[in-house]
């Protein structure tokens, strides 16, 4: 469940509990995949993906970091 967010120029805050797994994923898990394709297509559009590029074997972009700072209230 979403208690609140923040939006800042560059982070976001949220206040959420985890009810359940969705599936095998926890919500933070879901929520960055389903956003992070989200926003590479949006880039693509825009022919701005280039700005997220990284030097990754694993992969090309990075949209999250990796390292969320959650503290459990």
């Amino acid at each position: 469940m979403m208690y609140g967010f923040v939006l800042m120029p560059n982070h976001l805050h949220f206040l959420w509990q985890e009810n359940m797994l969705n599936g095998k994923e926890l919500s933070k898990g879901s929520f960055t995949k389903y956003t992070a394709h989200r926003f590479r297509k949006y880039l693509e559009e825009e022919n701005k993906l280039y700005l997220y590029k990284v030097g990754a074997a694993s992969k090309e972009h990075e949209i999250w970091q990796r390292d969320w700072l959650a503290v459990e209230i």
